[in-house]
């Protein structure tokens, strides 16, 4: 079987199995939201996402994916648009279940600020060390998403003020 083959299979697979086939085929890879919301596409957690279209890519021997997060309909073209995902509530949430919905709308982990008594940012959804309750948010519940935007969660471990 030839590697033109085995990628032109990847279509309608998760990003995981794509990324492996292109690899065991000797080409490089690039990722693309073909959403049109400009999301960055996280290799570091390609189970969020799948692939929809696929085309030759530049030299030496590559392939394009355009890919979605696995809760959004398949485009069919390069330049579709889908529905801007609105933000979540997320008060009264526990944090790591917060972050697991930011996530699923694409946001990656690092543009997740958390803050606990404090303006400032204490910690991220990368470091994991933060526990507790999130108590307010930014983007509020209902904005669109934007990217690129940090989300901002106010976390107490407590009960929230």
């Amino acid at each position: 079987m030839s590697a033109e083959q085995v990628m032109s299979e990847q279509s309608g697979k998760g990003l995981e199995a794509a990324i492996t086939a292109a690899i065991a085929a000797g080409k490089g890879y690039s990722l693309r939201d073909v959403t049109g919301l400009g999301r960055n596409v996280n290799k570091s957690a390609p189970s969020r996402w799948k692939v929809c279209l696929q085309r030759k890519g530049g030299p030496p021997q590559s392939v394009d994916f355009g890919v979605v997060l696995n809760s959004e309909r398949c485009l069919k073209t390069w330049t579709g648009h889908n529905a801007v995902p609105r933000m979540p509530d997320l008060a009264g949430k526990d944090v790591r279940t917060a972050e697991e919905a930011i996530l699923d709308m694409g946001y990656p982990a690092a543009d997740i600020k958390l803050s606990t008594g404090t303006a400032a940012p204490t910690g991220s959804a990368e470091s994991g060390d933060i526990a507790g309750w999130v108590c307010t948010q930014e983007p509020r519940a209902g904005e669109p998403f934007h990217n690129p935007a940090t989300v901002k969660l106010q976390v107490d471990e407590g009960s929230c003020p």
